[in-house]
């Protein structure tokens, strides 16, 4: 993958790129397959925090104001955006983070 500079939008949110991502959650640890390629991601704890916070329709900008790491959550996203995990929804109203979002970004102890 190269290495090219995605911009990306913090007051929008995001979803997985096409119907070919999957997750699963696993006791707090999210992988993510791209069923197109076969590729599969696993994120730290903070990143599988954002990753969910993401496919639920949260922003950016919502994840900054509540992460530990919240300097990393640009860099993350654009990376997400690089592998063509996600793409950018502006026609999709932001979801309020959830509580239990919230909390997980919160006690992360590792960046993304």
């Amino acid at each position: 993958m190269s290495a090219t500079a995605v911009t990306i939008d913090l007051g929008v949110p995001y979803a997985p790129a096409s119907s070919d991502i999957a997750h699963e959650s696993f006791d707090g640890d999210v992988v993510v397959v791209d069923l197109e390629n076969g590729k599969y991601y696993s994120f730290t704890r903070s990143g599988s925090a954002i990753w969910l916070a993401l496919v639920e329709a949260a922003t950016p900008a919502d994840l900054i104001e509540h992460g530990a790491f919240a300097d990393a959550v640009p860099e993350f996203v654009q990376r997400l955006c690089r592998y063509r995990l996600i793409v950018a929804r502006p026609d999709v109203a932001p979801a309020p983070l959830s509580a239990a979002c919230a909390e997980r970004l919160r006690n992360s102890i590792e960046a993304p």
